[in-house]
């Protein structure tokens, strides 16, 4: 399994969240986005920030997403934090792992941090000491080198459905008070992929099982 791991810090509740997706799915997405790259003849990083309604880069967007979530295992996981982001991205990654042990997932989990320089790095190293220090995890956990998002579509992917959750988050408790019509079209057509539920629907006292909803959000206070 496959994790990459991405944060948005640009509101009051800040979001970390994370893709999950099988190895062998990481590896079709990644080739299918090569391919799709070549259709509409776009070949910059995806990040929620460059969001635009212009002509095709809209409908690149949306078929981005569209991809990533046809496959079997593709889900995105998010909560929110304060201050420690190491801590978060901790409590997210465990929480797959919890997920993937009640199903009965008996591989290895990959986690990718996006590289962010020092910060990145120092984020991953913390959240490593937290993991060998865990004795409850039976899943092999392997920390990859930190990537980067401009040439991992899957980080990508990260970046811009944290953005869009953190986002509708923001528009909701009023901090945005004359929301982007892009972006809300664009959470909109995230919401159509996993049955038009809220893409900030939130769990608070259980997990979700992997394979109960797409976009799964967990204590986003």
């Amino acid at each position: 399994m496959f994790v990459a791991l991405d944060e948005c810090t640009e509101w009051e509740r800040k979001i970390i969240g994370a893709i999950s997706i099988s190895v062998t799915e990481a590896e079709k997405f990644e080739n299918e986005c090569f391919k799709l790259r070549f259709d509409h003849m776009i070949f910059g990083e995806i990040k929620w920030d460059k969001l635009k309604r212009e002509g095709h880069y809209f409908d690149f967007y949306k078929k981005f997403l569209e991809t990533f979530f046809k496959y079997k295992t593709s889900r995105f996981h998010s909560n929110s934090f304060k201050r420690n982001q190491h801590t978060a991205a901790y409590a997210l990654a465990r929480s797959i792992i919890w997920k993937l042990q009640r199903i009965g997932f008996n591989g290895s989990i990959s986690f990718l941090f996006d590289s962010n320089g020092d910060k990145g790095r120092e984020e991953s190293i913390k959240t490593r000491e937290l993991f060998n220090k865990d004795s409850t995890i039976k899943i092999k956990i392997r920390m990859c080198n930190q990537g980067n998002s401009t040439i991992i579509n899957l980080l990508q992917v990260a970046d811009l459905i944290c953005g869009a959750v953190a986002y509708k988050l923001a528009v909701n408790n009023n901090e945005i008070l004359s929301p982007n019509k892009a972006k809300m079209e664009l959470i909109e057509f995230l919401e159509s992929l996993d049955n038009n539920l809220d893409i900030t629907a939130s769990l608070n006292s259980k997990m979700w099982g992997y394979y109960e909803k797409k976009i799964q959000n967990y204590n986003l206070v």
